[in-house]
Protein backbone atom coordinates (compact mmCIF):
# COMPACT_ATOMS: atom_id res chain seq x y z
CA UNK A 1 0.00 0.00 0.00
CA UNK A 2 1.29 3.44 -1.07
CA UNK A 3 0.47 6.54 1.06
CA UNK A 4 1.78 10.26 1.24
CA UNK A 5 1.20 11.74 4.49
CA UNK A 6 3.21 14.34 7.09
CA UNK A 7 5.87 12.70 8.51
CA UNK A 8 5.38 11.05 12.32
CA UNK A 9 8.05 12.11 14.70
CA UNK A 10 9.04 8.52 15.41
CA UNK A 11 10.29 8.45 11.96
CA UNK A 12 12.65 11.62 11.53
CA UNK A 13 15.32 9.88 12.69
CA UNK A 14 15.01 7.04 10.38
CA UNK A 15 14.13 9.80 7.55
CA UNK A 16 17.41 11.74 8.63
CA UNK A 17 19.98 9.18 8.12
CA UNK A 18 18.28 7.96 5.19
CA UNK A 19 18.50 11.73 3.81
CA UNK A 20 22.24 12.71 4.89
CA UNK A 21 23.34 9.05 3.14
CA UNK A 22 21.58 10.23 -0.21
CA UNK A 23 22.57 13.98 0.05
CA UNK A 24 25.36 14.69 2.61
CA UNK A 25 26.30 17.96 1.45
CA UNK A 26 22.28 19.30 1.73
CA UNK A 27 20.89 21.19 4.75
CA UNK A 28 17.96 19.30 6.51
CA UNK A 29 14.57 19.40 6.33
CA UNK A 30 12.15 21.06 8.01
CA UNK A 31 10.62 18.22 10.15
CA UNK A 32 6.99 19.70 11.03
CA UNK A 33 6.31 20.45 7.64
CA UNK A 34 7.69 17.27 5.86
CA UNK A 35 5.64 15.09 3.99
CA UNK A 36 6.87 11.22 2.97
CA UNK A 37 5.35 8.88 0.68
CA UNK A 38 5.34 5.52 2.41
CA UNK A 39 4.85 2.09 0.71
CA UNK A 40 5.02 -0.80 2.34
CA UNK A 41 5.68 0.40 5.53
CA UNK A 42 8.91 2.30 4.52
CA UNK A 43 9.76 5.75 3.63
CA UNK A 44 10.55 5.98 0.15
CA UNK A 45 10.41 9.63 -0.41
CA UNK A 46 9.86 12.89 1.25
CA UNK A 47 9.64 16.95 0.79
CA UNK A 48 9.18 19.46 3.00
CA UNK A 49 7.33 22.41 2.49
CA UNK A 50 9.60 26.14 3.18
CA UNK A 51 8.39 29.54 3.71
CA UNK A 52 11.38 32.29 2.92
CA UNK A 53 11.26 35.64 3.61
CA UNK A 54 14.04 37.06 1.17
CA UNK A 55 14.62 41.09 1.11
CA UNK A 56 15.56 40.64 -2.71
CA UNK A 57 16.65 43.93 -5.07
CA UNK A 58 17.88 46.55 -2.11
CA UNK A 59 19.57 49.02 -4.41
CA UNK A 60 20.84 52.34 -3.27
CA UNK A 61 21.34 54.47 -6.86
CA UNK A 62 22.82 57.50 -5.43
CA UNK A 63 25.67 54.47 -3.44
CA UNK A 64 24.99 56.02 0.25
CA UNK A 65 25.41 53.75 2.59
CA UNK A 66 22.92 56.14 4.92
CA UNK A 67 20.32 55.07 1.76
CA UNK A 68 21.50 51.20 2.40
CA UNK A 69 20.98 51.50 6.27
CA UNK A 70 17.62 53.78 5.69
CA UNK A 71 16.15 50.91 3.29
CA UNK A 72 17.35 47.78 5.47
CA UNK A 73 15.36 49.61 9.06
CA UNK A 74 12.38 50.51 6.35
CA UNK A 75 12.35 46.63 5.45
CA UNK A 76 12.86 45.53 8.56
CA UNK A 77 10.17 47.49 10.45
CA UNK A 78 7.57 46.36 7.86
CA UNK A 79 8.60 42.84 8.27
CA UNK A 80 8.44 43.13 11.94
CA UNK A 81 5.07 45.08 11.92
CA UNK A 82 4.00 41.81 9.63
CA UNK A 83 4.99 39.54 12.56
CA UNK A 84 8.02 38.17 10.78
CA UNK A 85 10.83 37.75 12.88
CA UNK A 86 13.44 35.96 10.17
CA UNK A 87 14.29 36.55 6.69
CA UNK A 88 17.00 36.31 4.26
CA UNK A 89 19.07 38.96 2.24
CA UNK A 90 20.63 37.13 -1.05
CA UNK A 91 23.64 38.81 -2.34
CA UNK A 92 25.35 37.94 -5.16
CA UNK A 93 29.36 37.11 -4.71
CA UNK A 94 29.55 40.12 -7.53
CA UNK A 95 28.41 42.36 -5.14
CA UNK A 96 30.92 42.17 -2.31
CA UNK A 97 30.34 45.81 -0.75
CA UNK A 98 27.41 44.56 0.13
CA UNK A 99 28.13 41.66 1.80
CA UNK A 100 30.95 43.19 3.82
CA UNK A 101 28.29 46.13 4.41
CA UNK A 102 25.72 43.74 6.08
CA UNK A 103 28.73 41.76 8.06
CA UNK A 104 30.55 44.92 9.49
CA UNK A 105 27.01 46.87 10.14
CA UNK A 106 24.46 44.53 10.99
CA UNK A 107 27.04 41.55 12.21
CA UNK A 108 25.50 38.86 9.80
CA UNK A 109 27.18 36.07 9.40
CA UNK A 110 26.84 34.96 5.74
CA UNK A 111 25.49 31.11 5.05
CA UNK A 112 26.87 29.95 2.00
CA UNK A 113 24.02 27.93 -0.61
CA UNK A 114 25.20 25.65 -3.17
CA UNK A 115 24.78 26.59 -6.53
CA UNK A 116 20.94 25.53 -7.97
CA UNK A 117 18.36 26.18 -10.29
CA UNK A 118 14.98 27.54 -8.58
CA UNK A 119 11.94 26.76 -10.74
CA UNK A 120 8.81 29.07 -10.18
CA UNK A 121 5.24 27.41 -10.46
CA UNK A 122 3.15 30.36 -11.27
CA UNK A 123 -1.19 29.25 -11.60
Amino acid sequence: MVSFRLIKPEEVEEAERLFSEKYPWAALPNWPTTYVKVKDDKIVGLYDIQTRIIIGSLVSFDNSPITTTELIAHADGRLTAAGIQQYEFIVPDENPKAQKFLEKRYGLEPREEIKHKIYFVRK
